[in-house]
């Protein structure tokens, strides 16, 4: 499965396997340059990310599970299926806590499984 990290100058994208998820998430985490943008909140090219990646992965079969931990607000990911007239059916919002790692592990996987699930069954 990939996983992409949205920080940097440029999207920070690795793979998670059954042969390597374990501690995966922690140790990419180090690697990743968290410098960059206000990610946190509001994406500077919200529109694009609404049109050339969300609308247009749809139809591709894509499912996008944005995960949301620490302290940002994250408005822009939570809202993305706010309104009827913004619903895309391949995303959805995980908030894993302001401290993941205090999530019991079965509860924050039954968390991003959900909602891929859902996806998968319309």
């Amino acid at each position: 499965m990939p996983l992409v990290f949205s920080s940097g100058n440029e999207p920070f994208l690795e793979e998670i396997r059954l042969d390597n998820y374990r501690g995966r998430i922690g140790q990419l985490h180090t690697q990743v340059d968290w410098g960059w943008g206000n990610v946190a909140d509001e994406p500077w090219d919200k529109a694009e990310v609404r049109s050339s990646l969300l609308q247009n992965t749809a139809s591709l079969g894509v499912f996008w599970l944005f995960v949301g931990f620490g302290r940002g607000k994250l408005a822009f990911h939570k809202n993305l299926n706010a309104s009827a007239s913004a619903t895309f059916t391949n995303v959805a919002f995980y908030d894993a806590s302001k401290n993941p790692g205090s999530v019991p592990g079965e509860q924050f996987y039954t968390g991003l499984i959900d909602a891929f699930a859902t996806w998968m069954r319309s």
